[in-house]
């Protein structure tokens, strides 16, 4: 057994480079039984051209202290979350004294531009987008139209009580929170809650709200179950890690034969599909943008934040986007994604790489306290992700997600996103046990 230095490390950690150091492609440290040098003399030239790229970034935030080799930034590090948890408060409490105030110019100032809700209080789920401050000012959505006509949603006597704020997600470059509040009618009669989860990023330098989703619950419904959603998203999670974890047996001789077989449905190479209904989502970071950059020895431009003005993804209907593979388009020219695609000298891409530094990637689970936050009959917001484990149960890593549901065309789907979060890599850990 190795001997533990006075910093707590064994004598093989001491030795290893400073982690601030920039790590080449196919030069980093050998990590885990499978080298990265090693992997990277296999990769494709579109695939090594892409990490590359990551690797000639500028990195508008520091590498913290500890961050080891090809080890993600996560959570462990206060500067994932010091400025923008205190952020997204200081501006969901300036939103919300704004909206109680009936104060639409004070609400637009704490909002980036473009800015798109989930806004609804007669039960539409297509997000309303608005370009300018001034196009909200003159029509805010359905929760802030104060009137006193047959078809206002809000008369001038109504009042709201905030019930709380929560954080649920962050990065160095957003947050995810929930706020909660009861609405009053002027002579005190309880109209309802509105629950609901909002995106604040940093977008070049300026942190404002861009993403928000709100669900109105008339009194007397805010506790009734949906246990319809909840199925569908316990599904969506495990048919998604059934993707990941591809494992062949006798008969099957292809990755598309597995997935048919296993009736998954998709197909394994990434492609395109014409959307069929309006989503909206924050252009964030998310797995693959982190397990390249973190190769590349630029784990933190991910975060990057100058000159990024606009982070917000509106998909009209009618248009094209691109779609992942079965899983989620990690696929390389030559070694594929998957233990089917190669041998055992020769594993697949995604198995060679998303094990980070603790060794070959075996399997991934659904995180184990996924679940529904609020829904109603046509939308839900949901919080999502998986952890990833070596061939002996090890944890290596732990992402979380923040979506939006919708009921659209008689059935449930995903509809927008509110980014995603490393909360843990075990790279990171300072103890390594074998």
């Amino acid at each position: 057994m190795s001997e533990i230095t006075k910093n707590g490390m064994t004598e093989e950690q001491s030795a290893q480079p400073d982690p601030s150091e920039l790590i080449k492609p196919g030069t980093a440290p050998d990590v885990g039984p499978y080298p990265w040098p090693e992997i990277w003399s296999k990769l494709s030239p579109d695939t090594k051209a892409e990490i590359e790229r990551y690797a000639k970034m500028p990195e508008d935030h520091p590498k913290p202290k500890g961050l080891r080799p090809l080890a993600m930034v996560d959570a462990r590090f206060p500067m994932y979350y010091q400025t923008s948890v205190k952020e997204g408060m200081r501006l969901l409490t300036d939103y919300f004294a704004a909206m109680a105030s009936r104060d639409m110019d004070g609400v637009a100032s704490t909002l980036h531009f473009p800015f798109a809700t989930f806004d609804e209080i007669f039960g539409e789920v297509d997000p309303i987008v608005y370009k300018t401050a001034d196009d909200f000012v003159k029509n805010p959505p359905p929760s802030m139209k104060v009137g006193t006509g047959d078809d206002a949603t809000l008369k001038p006597d109504t009042y709201d009580i905030l019930d709380g704020m929560q954080l649920l997600m962050y990065t160095p470059i957003h947050a995810g929170l929930e706020l909660t509040y009861t609405r009053y009618r002027g002579d005190g009669q309880k109209l309802g809650v509105s629950q609901g989860i909002y995106g604040v990023t940093n977008n070049d330098g300026k942190w404002g709200i861009q993403l928000t989703s709100l669900l109105y619950t008339a009194a007397g419904w805010e506790n009734v179950a949906r246990n319809d959603v909840e199925t569908v998203t316990y599904n969506n999670s495990r048919n998604t890690m059934w993707g990941y974890n591809i494992i062949p047996w006798p008969g099957v001789g292809s990755l598309q034969e597995l997935i048919d077989v296993r009736g998954l449905g998709g197909q394994v190479e990434a492609g395109e599909e014409v959307v069929q209904l309006r989503t909206a989502n924050m252009r964030l970071p998310w797995t693959g943008e982190w397990l390249r950059s973190s190769r590349a020895g630029a784990p933190m431009s991910p975060y990057n934040y100058k000159g990024i003005e606009d982070r917000l993804l509106v998909a009209e209907p009618g248009t094209k986007r691109r779609t992942g593979g079965v899983n989620g388009g990690g696929t390389d020219g030559i070694l594929g994604n998957s233990g089917l695609i190669g041998d055992e000298e020769t594993p697949g891409y995604f198995y060679s790489i998303a094990g980070q530094g603790m060794g070959r990637w075996a399997y991934s689970l659904p995180l184990h306290d996924s679940r529904v936050l609020h829904a109603s009959m046509n939308k839900a917001h949901i919080i999502g992700g998986y952890v990833r484990f070596t061939a002996d149960g090890h944890q290596s890593t732990e992402l979380r997600s923040l979506g939006i549901m919708a009921y659209r065309w008689g059935r449930w789907g995903m509809a927008g996103g509110f980014g995603g979060m490393v909360r843990r890599d075990c790279t990171n850990d300072p103890i390594h046990v074998a």
